[in-house]
């Protein structure tokens, strides 16, 4: 991989309901470096597309507010920016593709003027030049007839073409990071692995930059993951290289992740799952967040908050993080003991 380009440190995101105050995201954070492909995973409610949304500077646009925190873009703290110096970030060095094309295009524009609207914002574009970029980027995202498809509004393309022209629109200024929040949500089978093959072609098309997929798919996930940030209630509780992840996760949340997925060289009569449900962000534990669905529970979990742990590098030098009283020193004979 190539330098560090991204740093979200100590993130705090809050959404405020008739003055309470609900914790989406606590005390994240990751790195992201040149040509890697980061993964973030988790259940509904994680967490994981508001830290998106925080890297994007779109918070404040879905009524949630940075309490605090830093996003360290090129060596520029993305939080102490304006909103009109922001503007020149958003779609341009930074690019997202988001969960519903139909709710994220316009439906009173065409395909086609959306899509030069970036182009003649960040790259002074003349609008015949836009136009012909415009159809160029269709034509490769795989859009077929793509002179007719930037005439068309967004209803009268099919969810899978939707889709194809918001990764068009993300990748129009060559964004040196793509953050894609759920790409293949409410795709059928075979749309979402062509999206997902053709996300891994552009980005082999351009191996200097890098991806933030958030997904819940374990599948996407082992496919196109390079390191991989398990959240769960607004932190991330594991954080590791995609092959070690799956090979021995070590949060308990994590292994609850993985055991649903079907074996190839065993039989399973029942998928196991997670009991329980996500805390409410206005109702979080004192302690561990996952206690009291994780069945490795001892006393201490409910007492004490697991702090973000970095173990020590394995034989080959991987570096993994987890936030489980098991892997403290402090609490590991309490917790060995029950």
């Amino acid at each position: 991989m190539g330098n560090v380009i991204l740093e979200v440190k100590d993130l705090k995101v809050s959404f405020y309901k008739r003055r309470r105050e609900g914790q989406a995201v606590r005390d994240v954070n990751f790195t992201l470096e040149e040509g890697q492909t980061l993964g973030i995973i988790g259940e509904s409610g994680s967490g994981k597309s508001v830290s998106g949304m925080s890297v994007m500077g779109l918070v404040p646009s879905i009524g949630g507010k940075i309490r605090s925190g830093e996003i360290i873009y090129e060596g520029t703290d993305l939080l102490k920016l304006s909103p009109k110096e922001m503007r020149k970030i958003q779609g341009n060095k930074i690019a997202m593709i988001f969960q519903e094309p139909m709710t994220s295009l316009n439906p009173v524009f065409t395909v086609g003027y959306q899509l030069c609207e970036p182009l003649r914002f960040h790259l002074h574009m003349t609008k015949a030049e836009a136009e012909k970029r415009a159809v160029e980027l269709l034509r490769m995202v795989g859009l077929s007839s793509p002179e007719k498809r930037v005439l068309q509004y967004p209803h009268q393309l099919s969810g899978g073409m939707r889709q194809r022209v918001m990764i068009a629109m993300a990748l129009a200024c060559q964004p040196n990071i793509l953050i894609a929040d759920e790409p293949t949500t409410a795709l059928d089978v075979t749309v979402q692995a062509q999206i997902l093959q053709l996300l891994r072609q552009l980005k082999q098309a351009q191996p200097h930059s890098a991806v933030i997929l958030v997904t819940h798919d374990m599948g996407v996930i082992a496919e196109n993951a390079d390191r991989v940030a398990v959240m769960y209630a607004g932190q991330i509780v594991e954080e590791a290289d995609v092959i070690p992840l799956f090979h021995r996760p070590l949060h308990p949340y994590t292994e609850g992740l993985m055991a649903p997925m079907p074996s190839l060289t065993e039989e399973k009569e029942h998928l196991e799952t997670i009991e329980g449900t996500v805390p409410s962000i206005y109702n979080m534990p004192i302690a561990c967040a996952f206690c009291n669905r994780c069945k490795y529970a001892k006393d201490c979990c409910r007492k004490v908050e697991p702090k973000m742990m970095t173990l020590p590098a394995d034989e080959s030098g991987i570096i993994r993080r987890v936030r489980c009283l098991k892997y403290d020193e402090n609490y590991r004979k309490e917790w060995e003991n029950g």
